[in-house]
């Protein structure tokens, strides 16, 4: 979540475009949140593998 918005006295209508706080904080959370969904298809990925049923009959 990006929180240097929040009570910043420069804030106005479109500020976000010309921002370097906004733009750093952006770049921070667009790679975790990347990092984030490689890991989680990654998981799926190996778990995708390991498919079987009620009965535990392999799919």
């Amino acid at each position: 979540m990006i929180t240097v918005c929040k009570d910043c006295p420069k804030r106005h209508p479109g500020c976000h475009g010309d921002c370097e706080w906004y733009k750093a904080e952006r770049k921070a959370l667009d790679k975790e949140n990347a990092r984030r969904r490689n890991e989680s298809a990654a998981k799926y990925a190996a778990a995708s593998n390991w498919c079987y049923d009620r009965r535990g009959v392999r799919k």
